[in-house]
């Protein structure tokens, strides 16, 4: 009984701070899916959400655009083909 009350203490403010990482998780998602990125439709590019953007789609990531790191680069207009990718929200 004596080191129960300790430990039930320390996994119930485990428990509280594991919650309140995943609603802030939860905040940063919405506002990430909201988030604007031009897809190919047939011969043109046409504004989507993030959040609608499915697998296969072809996305035009324009100059410092955020995106996620779940993209596969086809193409660079960069001399040489070269692009520069900050990692920072992964890093952290």
């Amino acid at each position: 009984m004596g080191t129960a009350l300790p430990l039930g203490i320390v996994i119930l403010a485990s428990g509280v701070k594991e919650l309140i990482e995943d609603f802030r998780r939860h905040s940063q998602d919405s506002v990430v899916n909201a988030r604007i990125v031009k897809v190919l439709a047939g011969t043109e590019f046409v504004e989507k959400q993030w959040s609608n953007v499915q697998v296969g789609d072809i996305c035009r990531i324009e100059n410092s655009q955020f995106f996620p790191a779940d993209l596969v680069l086809l193409s660079s207009s960069e001399p040489d083909a070269l692009a520069y990718i900050e990692t920072s929200n992964l890093d952290g």
